[in-house]
Parts: structure tokens; sequence; C-alpha cells
């Protein structure tokens, strides 16, 4: 009986070596930690109001900050809230971010939520 070289142990244990190794890079590629949300920016408003006329608006953006630098709009999963609606509203426009309507000169802060991780932008409402 002969031992074709291909088959033989030492063959064998080559292949079984390279497998090994396959699979250790195979780990290895795969233990990266996984990105995760850091932070909540709200882009716009930055001019502010453009009148000092009661139902002026200015249009807000959220831009979700991931740990591996990674940015992206969520507008369509943000949830808005007004500090103060004496001063001014806020109202969801879904994938179009959220427009925030003058309602009395003062100043309010308009937070952005998105999974649980939170931004915020202060607006000041000029008098008339």
């Amino acid at each position: 009986m002969t031992t074709n070289r291909i088959d033989g142990p030492r063959a064998r244990a080559r292949r079984g070596r390279a497998a090994l190794g396959l699979a250790a890079l195979a780990a290895l590629a795969g233990c990266a930690e996984p990105s995760h949300l850091i932070g909540l920016t709200v882009a716009g408003g930055e001019d502010g109001f453009s009148s000092s006329y009661p139902g002026s608006t200015v249009r807000l953006y959220p831009i979700a900050v991931y740990s591996d630098g990674v940015v992206e709009y969520v507008a369509a999963e943000t949830d808005w809230v007004s500090s103060a609606t004496s001063v001014a509203t806020v109202v969801d426009l879904g994938s179009e971010g959220a427009s925030v309507a003058q309602v009395a000169p003062g100043e309010v802060v308009i937070t952005a939520t998105y999974q649980d991780v939170s931004g915020s932008v202060t607006l000041t409402v000029p008098p008339p």
C-alpha cells in the first residue's frame, strides 16, 4: 500500500493548521467592538428666526453620531419637545425633521431624542 503524499499525515497536519489559522483570523475579524450611538446633534436654527413675526418658523434636523465616526440622519425615529410652548412650539415632521414656530418673545430649548440619547438647541424668539 502506498501513501499518497497529498493525503499523508503531514498534509493533513498542514491542512489542520491552515484551518485553525483561518478560524483564528475569522474570530479576530469579528472581535471588533460593535458601533454604538454616542450622541445626537440638532442641526439647523443657527440663524434663529428670520423675522420677529409670530408664527415664523425654523427647521431642525437630528444627526446621530456613532462610536465608529459614522453620522446618520435620523429624523423619522426622533421625538421632539419644547421646553416652553408659550415661547415656541415644535412639530414633528417625520423624515423631514421638525418645525419650530415662535409664539412669544423669550428663550426656548428644543430637545430631540433618538434611542434614549438626546440633543438640544437653544433658540431665542425676538420681541416684535
